[in-house]
């Protein structure tokens, strides 16, 4: 698969599925880049879902999930800070 159609691809396993061990499943199982629209996919259904929706032995062989849990945390922060500052 082309670079320039790993988003659509990405975009639409996660429409497709909306379950993000679906998800990640319907999108290993493609020919091309199926680890970077994986990842895409996944971080779709996180975004939409939230992290819950994950499934936790997933979530625990994540590479630094200690970190990315903190850079999460540290956005939504900044991300309620600046709603606040809009009202």
């Amino acid at each position: 698969m082309e670079a320039h159609n790993s988003v659509p691809t990405a975009i639409y396993c996660y429409l497709a599925e909306q379950d993000p061990a679906h998800v990640i499943r319907r999108t290993i199982s493609l020919r091309g880049d199926r680890d970077t629209i994986a990842c895409m996919a996944a971080a779709i259904a996180g975004a939409h879902k939230g992290v819950e929706s994950l499934p936790e032995e997933l979530l625990n062989r994540l590479e630094n999930s200690s970190r990315i849990r903190l850079l999460a945390q540290n956005l939504y922060r900044l991300w309620l800070e600046t709603k606040r500052g809009m009202v």
